[in-house]
């Protein structure tokens, strides 16, 4: 910072357990909001206002959310992760966003949605008091009683660097039950991107259905630069999935692979992508349970998703099935009409490791 004479200073938002950003990590729930123009503002404060009273809710204290202006066009926000959970987690940036996910899901429609793009792994922000020459400001932390002020008050405010107040951090006892429902949380993006997809599920899908993955391979294959091969394993795991026959599913490739090609003037391609098609095609339906189609096939692969919108996704989000979360539920899900066991995971992780211990003792 003091090299750079604290000129566009960033930092990851997470920090990580060795110099690998697939090791485990730990960060604070962050969340930002970009603005379009000078109207969207006061739309990000109530979005704020709601974020504060939803944090609430699952047990964070009032007071706790802390705002920064970042000198330019956006506000972002942290939350201690103490009040989440205690040590590294690998994919922690996962449950961040299925986090922001849910709140999303549950914004009044005046409210500004949380950028999603955040939860990307690594992920830089500012770091505070920075100055953004642009536009002649710093990135500033708001007190609460500055939260409303007009955007042209805050960029005043911005002109000038402000002493830092450090974090205060949070106790480690006393938060079981909001750990309980962000391990829940956890829990159920880890099974809704592992899970293979259900074929009866997919069967049911109206015809002329596509998921967001598949349907941004199909329909911008021109932006699939370096993923393409992954993506054409996608394209084959989903036909087969839903019933296609062998044939067709490669004449489906056939389409968006000849526009794919066209559009990046691959003139060697053009000539052999029928049977590289028909190659990969016969490789996904010669293994069919190798290649099963699940969300993490095409989120490894880079593809967008839809999560809480796509019904494939739904079908094995865990808070679908789960009393605990089913009070913070994702947007347009389904409730699940019949009673079950109040049981957290971690209590079922404890006792599905006591009956294997059993087992092993009387040498099953």
């Amino acid at each position: 910072f003091e090299q750079n004479g604290g000129v566009l200073c960033f930092q990851t938002t997470a920090r990580y357990l060795e110099q690998d950003k697939e090791s485990p990590q730990l960060s604070n729930f962050c969340g930002d909001f970009d603005a379009r123009t000078d109207q969207d503002f006061p739309h990000i404060i109530e979005s704020i206002r709601f974020i504060e009273e939803f944090l609430e809710g699952v047990g964070v204290p009032a007071g706790t959310l802390r705002i920064w202006f970042s000198g330019g066009r956006s506000y972002h926000f942290e939350v201690p992760f103490q009040y989440f959970l205690l040590e590294p987690k690998v994919g922690l940036n996962w449950v961040w966003k299925q986090v922001a996910e849910t709140v999303n899901q549950q914004m009044p429609e005046e409210c500004f949605p949380l950028d999603l793009q955040m939860y990307t792994n690594p992920r830089m922000f500012r770091l505070p008091n920075s100055y953004y020459p642009k536009y002649g400001t710093h990135k500033i932390e708001l007190h609460p009683d500055e939260w409303d002020l007009p955007i042209s008050e805050i960029r005043q405010l911005a002109k000038h660097p402000r002493a830092l107040n450090l974090w205060k951090r949070p106790e480690n006892s006393g938060w079981e039950r909001l750990r309980e429902w962000f391990d829940e949380i956890g829990f159920s993006s880890e099974i809704a991107r592992s899970v293979p997809a259900n074929p009866k599920v997919l069967k049911a899908l109206p015809q002329s259905f596509l998921p967001v993955c598949v349907k941004s391979v199909r329909e911008n294959s021109v932006n699939l630069d370096g993923i393409r091969n992954s993506a054409q394993m996608v394209d084959a795991s989903y036909s087969y999935s839903v019933g296609i026959e062998q044939e067709v599913a490669a004449e489906v490739m056939d389409a968006w692979t000849f526009t794919h090609y066209e559009q990046t003037e691959n003139h060697q391609m053009m000539k052999e992508f029928k049977h590289h098609n028909r190659s990969i095609v016969s490789a996904v339906y010669g293994d069919p349970k190798k290649y099963r189609f699940s969300c993490r096939f095409p989120r490894s692969a880079g593809l967008p998703c839809a999560e809480g919108d796509c019904p494939i996704w739904k079908e094995n989000d865990y808070r679908h099935h789960h009393s605990t979360v089913r009070d913070v539920p994702p947007g347009n899900m389904v409730e699940v009409e019949e009673s079950e066991p109040d049981v957290s995971v971690a209590q079922a992780r404890k006792e599905i490791s006591e009956v294997f211990e059993e087992h092993a003792k009387d040498g099953k």
